[in-house]
């Protein structure tokens, strides 16, 4: 996809065109991590600071070709992260599958991404996308679940956009919209 599925709060605190099933997240600075990184796992913690925010995680990774399982447990000051207490310190919880799959000699690749986020004091996030690539062409589909108050709601999002390469860097360009009524034309790189 095009556009991501969270947005940055430290930049975005007015939430302009973000719908309130993506999921809000603190910008983090400079820190710490330590950990495990073997051949097929990741074991993980690392401790950020920005402002009073202080994340601090626990990341689990395990991969095995073409397939990734990840759980992250987070800690952190997302609700005022100018001021400290205790009190303000919510808790994270997200796992997630992906998969990649190659057809025709690598030509056609099939991808796929599941995702569950629990914020403690806010909601529950569920994501599932699909994509299919064919050389520059990508088609992709993301289907959303927000749960907040015992009530969920689903959105769709779909994109059509073209990846060119030029030695190691990426730039993407092409048109993403939602069922909730925003159509972008958008682009990225990745240098």
């Amino acid at each position: 996809m095009l556009m991501p599925h969270y947005y940055d709060t430290t930049l975005n605190p007015a939430n302009i065109d973000t719908p309130d099933y993506y999921i809000p997240q603190v910008l983090n600075g400079p820190g710490i991590r330590v950990g495990f990184i073997g051949n097929h796992y990741e074991i993980a913690y690392s401790q950020g600071d920005f402002r009073h925010s202080i994340p601090k995680a626990f990341l689990f990774r395990f991969n095995i070709p073409n397939i990734e399982f990840r759980f992250i447990y987070e800690h952190e000051n997302r609700r005022e992260p100018e001021n400290y207490h205790m009190s303000l310190f919510d808790s994270l919880v997200q796992a997630s599958a992906t998969l990649r799959f190659p057809f025709m000699n690598e030509t056609i690749w099939v991808n796929a991404i599941a995702e569950y986020t629990w914020r403690e004091n806010d909601a529950h996030y569920i994501r599932l996308e699909q994509g299919f690539e064919w050389y520059m062409l990508n088609i992709a589909l993301r289907e959303m679940v927000h749960i907040k108050d015992r009530e969920a709601k689903a959105y769709l999002e779909y994109a059509i956009f073209g990846k060119f390469k030029a030695g190691p860097a990426e730039f993407n360009i092409g048109f993403q919209g939602s069922t909730d009524g925003r159509y972008y034309i958008a682009g990225s790189a990745k240098l």
